[in-house]
């Protein structure tokens, strides 16, 4: 693994988790990662940004930490880095625009050197027109009208996807999933292991999980029943089911689903539902 040079693209607003983790992780493997935006320099920041769900109808954003760039764009030769990662948040959607970007984005595509955008972060590669006959995911936001957009590329809802030497991930928290996964792959159990304790970190999916619109954290075990209902839901968005349908699905009756719903969520299981769909 010495020796072994790998690119990453980003700007200002690039999304916080999404930088730093791939950025920590692969350098505590012993790759030297070289981060970098147009129109900066090593020494110079970047900002980063925070997306949450909030209960509003899409993501929060907020300001995220300062990402200190350690080498200049200007000065990159795509022929001297081994790989190309690319996060995601607001950055892609200016970064996509910029020419030089989309060059050094190809150069990795034509030399068949392992790329991998998370999020966001496909809006680059499909600009670059580098994705046409490959299997992609990003974020369940934006599943849709990616796929509508790019009819050449087969997105699928997975947390992550791996399709040959191209690398796609849902969001930042399956990137961790992700690295973790290729780890175990390609170094072994032991050194997997090792970094998840390094981030005290547990994983629990695999790549072609789905992606969940809800991410229920501690309902999962605090209450499973209120989850299933959740999931039920999630599974029929275009043709939404009765309050019974879904109750039985969750294995209770509707009173009792009713009452899992006000206790927990402080809502109604139609008022949730309809919440979800929109």
């Amino acid at each position: 693994m010495s020796g072994k040079k790998i690119l990453m693209l980003i700007g200002d607003f690039t999304e916080d988790y999404e930088t730093m983790v791939p950025f920590q992780a692969l350098q505590m493997l012993g790759y030297s990662v070289h981060a970098v935006c147009p129109g900066k320099r090593a020494g110079d920041k970047v900002r980063t940004a925070v997306h949450d769900f909030e209960g509003d109808q899409t993501y929060t954003e907020k300001r995220g930490h300062d990402f200190t760039l350690n080498a200049t764009f200007d000065d990159v030769k795509p022929q001297d880095y081994d790989a190309l990662v690319v996060p995601g948040g607001r950055a892609p959607e200016y970064l996509r625009l910029n020419e030089a970007v989309l060059d050094i984005t190809r150069h990795f595509f034509t030399q068949n050197k392992p790329v991998a955008a998370i999020c966001h972060g496909l809006q680059i590669l499909a600009a670059a027109g580098v994705l046409d006959g490959y299997k992609a995911t990003t974020h369940w936001l934006d599943l849709d009208t990616f796929a509508e957009r790019f009819p050449a590329v087969t997105v699928v809802p997975d947390r992550f996807v791996v399709d040959r030497d191209r690398v796609t991930s849902g969001g930042a928290l399956p990137t961790l999933d992700l690295v973790i996964d290729q780890l175990r792959r390609t170094q072994g159990l032991g050194l997997a292991i090792a970094i998840s304790s390094q981030f005290i970190y547990e994983p629990e999916h695999a790549g072609r999980d789905p992606q969940h619109m809800v991410s229920a954290g501690r309902l999962t075990w605090q209450d499973p029943v209120l989850v299933r209902a959740i999931r039920a839901m999630e599974e029929n968005i275009e043709e939404p089911l009765s309050v019974e349908a879904i109750a039985a699905r969750a294995g209770v009756g509707p009173r009792e689903l009713l009452r899992r719903f006000r206790t927990k969520l402080r809502t109604a299981p139609k008022t949730y539902y309809a919440e979800l769909r929109l």
